[in-house]
């Protein structure tokens, strides 16, 4: 039987006001509440099936002592159609479950001693039916109002809980709108004067070699700072919600990013095999998704060429986009992790292929390395076709970020 544990994967600690229990009273608490469950409902069986029985063949007497034993049954009833299930609760809520378990039946078993004292029985049988009916009738009214008890403790927990994880995403995502903005004003803005002035100084002819290098240099790390900063500001505006999804025929995109990629790279060559056009809900960054896949695919490429291949394709509620390659494959270690943005310096994917999966997460889409190996990888994207039925959209996009 498994140990129970608390919302954290820790043993839990005990009720308030009293020392933490051992781990083993904590594995047996939920069971003895269950076997109890068992036993009484065996009681209530049987003390139905004698009623019943009795009732048909007795006189007067028989139909009160039937009338008497119809109560629990009922009781069971909504013990069972009322509350959360026992086994949904965490560990942490059996002691108060137990606690009014025991008190109820403590209590309905004293008013019930004073009754039989006050009235008197009529023979041994009838009092110890009597007292294992107040131990079965309490006990249910304990435990009834310990597991509603604990349901509503859970409910208002649990609400709380996604108060304080909604006020941290709303901190969270302040942060990022300032950081967006220091981005975009501060260091962009000083990346380009920097690469500008590189430029400049480019064009002065009376510049000796040395000097060049060292210009160029500059020019293309700018560059590269300013790529970098567009790629975090994508993230922070697709995390926010920014984007505004609608139809975008991918086939002149896929186009435009494929002769670039050709053109920014020597010795690159891309294919392409596509429909004449391929609609599907994105925005202007889906660009971003394809043209990041087929760099990577050419950067990644260790021959003196690399070729690429570009195909998509409509079913019936997507696009299929697939980005082939004749690399050397992506290595088995980084596969698992191959989406994820990169924490150290081991890696050299860095926020590309992070970024394609955002962005296609936010359109209701998947990607994923569909194939690799020492001939090549396959990386297949799928998009939602454009329709008509926005709604239908926004429910993918819920589904995606669900996962995610």
């Amino acid at each position: 039987m498994p140990t129970a544990t608390a919302d954290d994967g820790t043993t839990p600690a005990g009720p308030e006001g009293a020392p933490a229990a051992s781990p083993g009273a904590w594995r047996r608490l939920p069971t003895v509440v269950t076997v109890y469950g068992v036993v009484l409902t065996a009681s209530l069986v049987d003390r139905w099936l004698l009623a019943t029985g009795s009732g048909r063949r007795r006189g007067d007497g028989g139909r009160r002592d039937d009338g008497r034993h119809r109560a629990p049954v009922h009781a069971r009833v909504r013990v069972r159609r009322g509350p959360p299930r026992p086994g949904t609760l965490p560990a942490a809520r059996f002691p108060r479950i137990a606690r009014w378990w025991l008190g109820a039946s403590g209590a309905f078993l004293v008013i019930n001693l004073l009754m039989m004292t006050v009235w008197g029985t009529s023979t041994v049988a009838v009092a110890i039916g009597w007292l294992r009916f107040s131990l079965v009738f309490g006990g249910a009214g304990g435990l009834l109002v310990g597991i509603v008890e604990a349901g509503s403790i859970e409910r208002a927990r649990a609400a709380e809980r996604a108060r304080v994880r909604a006020e941290r995403v709303a901190d969270t995502r302040e942060w990022l709108r300032y950081l967006n903005d220091i981005l975009r004003h501060e260091v962009l803005n000083a990346s380009n004067v920097a690469a500008g002035n590189a430029s400049l100084l480019l064009d002065d002819d009376s510049l000796d070699e040395a000097t060049r290098d060292r210009l160029a240099v500059i020019e293309r790390a700018c560059e590269d700072l300013d790529d970098v900063i567009r790629e975090v500001r994508l993230l922070v505006a697709s995390d926010h919600g920014d984007l505004d999804p609608r139809r975008v025929d991918l086939r002149p995109v896929l186009d435009t990013e494929t002769d670039a990629v050709a053109e920014a790279y020597d010795g690159a060559t891309v294919e392409t095999d596509l429909p004449e056009s391929l609609p599907v809900l994105a925005d202007e960054s889906v660009g971003r998704v394809f043209s990041n896949l087929v760099a990577n695919a050419v950067e990644h490429n260790d021959g003196p060429d690399a070729t690429v291949r570009v195909s998509g394709e409509m079913d019936a509620d997507e696009a299929v986009v697939r980005v082939s390659d004749d690399g050397p494959g992506v290595p088995p270690d980084e596969r698992e992790t191959l989406f994820e943005p990169a924490n150290d310096s081991t890696s050299d994917h860095g926020l590309g292929l992070h970024i394609v999966r955002t962005l296609v997460d936010r359109y209701g889409g998947a990607v994923e390395l569909s194939d690799t190996g020492p001939d090549g990888s396959t990386f297949t994207v799928r998009l939602p076709r454009a329709t008509d039925a926005r709604d239908v959209f926004d429910a993918n996009r819920e589904t995606a970020a669900a996962g995610t």
